[in-house]
C-alpha cells in the first residue's frame, strides 16, 4: 500500500480491513517539511483473495493524506 502524505513534524497512521477485524499495521510518516510537501510512504501486506473494506486511522495527529494506492506485487 502506498500513501501520499505530508507532515511538518512526522506522525503515525495504521491501516485495517473490515472495520478493524484485520489489522495491517502501523506506518511511520516522516517529517516532509510542511502540510503540502508530499512524500509517498509504502507498506507491504499479504492478503487472501476476497472483498474488503479498507480503513486508514490516524494513530497520531499532524498529517495530511492526498491519496493511497493498493497494488499487487
Amino acid at each position: 500500500i502506498d500513501y501520499r502524505v505530508a507532515s511538518p513534524s512526522g506522525s503515525l497512521l495504521s491501516s485495517d480491513l473490515n472495520a478493524g477485524s484485520i489489522q495491517l499495521g502501523n506506518v511511520t510518516i516522516p517529517a516532509t517539511g510542511g502540510w503540502q510537501s508530499w512524500q509517498t510512504v509504502s507498506q507491504t501486506v499479504t492478503l487472501n483473495a476476497g472483498t474488503y473494506s479498507v480503513g486508514i486511522f490516524a494513530q497520531q495527529a499532524g498529517w495530511n493524506i492526498n491519496w493511497f494506492r493498493i497494488t499487487r506485487l
